[in-house]
């Protein structure tokens, strides 16, 4: 029994080192004809995971809008969708909303620092619900830090010889090189 709680406890050390919590920023801008668009993503990501961006337009205007796009880009080559990485709305009435969340990896040759996300918002305001005006469009920037892997190392010091029914010490030391380790309990 007591070697299961070691092996629990050091699964749980493993999952904390080698998935750290993300903290996330959430960004709202309002558009013309009052649509806000709320973009939440993370503040940084390591090199060669997977993380998500979530989009949620909303249209707070007395107006329908149409032809709304968001495309998400990188220029640098650094942050690649996995799939898709635009959105189409032919048409959001009033008090209608629209959310999706889209994924991008980063690549496992990207530099460590500061890497920008552009985003490109355009939408067609409809006058009284009737007549298309030109297209609006707006140009946010958001910034993602980009780390490296973490670099930790555990050792653990186990007896030689483990009898049924005993008790035995189960240590375990963790060395981290690059990041803080919290809540390692």
């Amino acid at each position: 029994m007591k070697f299961h709680i070691g092996v629990y406890f050091l699964f749980s050390v493993l999952c904390v080192i080698f998935f750290p919590s993300i903290e996330a920023e959430t960004i709202k801008h309002t558009m013309e004809g009052s649509v806000d668009v709320q973009i939440t993503h993370p503040e940084s990501v390591v090199i060669g995971r997977t993380f998500s961006v979530s989009v949620l337009i909303e249209n707070n205007g007395w107006e329908d809008k149409q032809d709304i796009s968001l495309i998400i880009t990188n220029p640098d080559g650094s942050i690649i969708p996995t799939d898709k990485n635009e959105i189409t709305i032919d048409r959001l009435s009033t008090e209608g909303s629209y959310g999706r969340t889209i994924d991008f990896e980063i690549s496992s040759d990207a530099s460590v620092g500061t890497h920008f996300l552009n985003i490109l918002y355009s939408q067609v305001l409809v006058k009284n619900n009737v007549e298309p005006q030109s297209p609006t469009t707006n140009n946010i920037a958001i910034p993602i830090i980009i780390k490296n892997q973490p670099k930790v190392t555990i050792h653990t010091i186990t007896p030689e010889t483990i009898f049924p029914n005993a008790e035995f010490p189960f240590e375990v030391e963790l060395i981290s090189q690059d990041i803080d380790l919290t809540e390692v309990s």
